[in-house]
């Protein structure tokens, strides 16, 4: 004969000998016997911070403009015979704004000897080394403080974690407050996502405190659009390095990512 387990009656729910959980005591309860008086009785399961949903997200991949561009030592054989002599010119030119470059900084170095050496191949660099350039660090920051700001207001709860991402979002890696930084970064414009976590907790005052982590991930297709003349701060010269890659002298490439987690 197969024996019911007992149950019991506590607090207006029924619970279960064997099990334990409530049957109808009510959402968030447990029965457990009292290690003192043996007795049965309700223990609430401990509370859990509320997690707020988290807002819709840009989930699109960065802007990659690669496929606009020449493919690596495509120029026909008449273009290289009717411009090689230009393009050596070029690819001379480039070297020098390299040498400059990497005078300012190994963040530049890297890049564009990597660019000018033509291995194509992905390129990686984590984001916390331009976080001395003002407008990049500015940005980052605005986007933290726009997320803190939204979970304090949408908290309800003694604790409230709220997860974000922005979403890809052009910013600058450079600095236009620390003139010795200039063109440290030796790129110009990239592609920023931060994403992260904010935790609200509200003390006996009701006053809120906010901590979290966050990430910073960026991207950029490392190349020059034809008419583009990026070049050191304060010097004008037109150059026509967009199409060094096409005759074989620097092969763009991806610079991609991600830090690691940082506390705010």
């Amino acid at each position: 004969m197969t024996m019911e387990p007992r149950t019991f009656v506590v607090d207006g729910g029924t619970y279960d000998e064997d099990r334990y959980w409530s049957t109808g005591g009510g959402k968030g309860t447990k029965l457990a016997k009292n290690p003192t008086t043996k007795k049965w009785g309700v223990v609430k399961k401990p509370a859990v911070p509320k997690r707020l949903p988290t807002l819709p997200r840009r989930t699109a991949a960065p802007k990659n403009d690669q496929s606009e561009h020449p493919e690596f030592d495509s120029a026909g054989f008449w273009d290289k015979m009717a411009y090689g002599e230009y393009m050596s010119t070029q690819k001379l030119l480039a070297m020098g704004f390299a040498e400059y470059f990497c005078t300012k900084g190994q963040v530049a170095c890297e890049q564009w000897k990597h660019w000018l050496g033509a291995s194509g191949g992905d390129l990686t660099l984590d984001p916390a080394r331009l976080m001395n350039e003002d407008n990049f660090s500015d940005d980052v920051n605005r986007i933290l403080d726009k997320y803190k700001d939204m979970a304090t207001k949408k908290c309800t709860s003694a604790t409230c974690v709220y997860n974000f991402s922005s979403g890809w979002a052009p910013t600058l890696a450079t600095s236009d407050e620390n003139p010795v930084r200039e063109d440290y970064a030796g790129m110009g414009q990239v592609q920023l996502n931060v994403t992260g976590s904010v935790t609200v907790t509200k003390g006996k005052d009701g006053k809120p405190s906010v901590t979290g982590s966050y990430k910073m991930s960026i991207f950029k297709a490392w190349n020059f659009d034809p008419g583009e003349y990026p070049t050191p701060r304060g010097v004008e010269l037109k150059h026509d390095f967009a199409g060094l890659p096409a005759h074989g002298y620097a092969k763009d490439f991806v610079l991609r990512g991600t830090s690691g987690s940082r506390p705010f």
